[in-house]
């Protein structure tokens, strides 16, 4: 199971990754490709705002490894757009844990 964890609040958002759905064999796992996805572009979303927004810290960090969990912190400063974009990211994760809940979980962390 994936399991996506999610703490935000107004100044920043936190958002752990981890787990494999197996829900088909490797390379033909489409929940595992659509949870990559989203995460793959979170992370290049929060490099993107760290370096057009110099006073933002972002940290993005996988390991390099399929099997460790995506860390990724994004330092909102109380932006609206990107707690807009926050806001789509988050919904993309719940349609897919809604559409096949055996393989993800969404939790929101207060």
């Amino acid at each position: 199971m994936i399991k996506v964890s999610i703490h935000r609040d107004e100044m920043m958002a936190q958002f752990v990754v981890n787990g494999h759905a197996r829900y088909a064999e490797p390379g033909q796992d489409i929940v595992c490709a659509a949870i990559s996805t989203i995460t793959h572009l979170l992370a290049s979303m929060a490099e993107a705002w760290r370096e057009s927004v110099p006073t933002m810290r972002n940290l993005v960090s996988a390991d390099g490894d399929d099997s460790a969990p995506w860390h990724i912190f994004i330092d909102t400063a109380g932006n609206a757009a990107v707690a807009a974009a926050l806001d789509c990211i988050i919904d993309a994760y719940q349609q897919v844990a809604e559409q096949f809940p055996q393989n993800v979980i969404v939790r929101m962390i207060d």
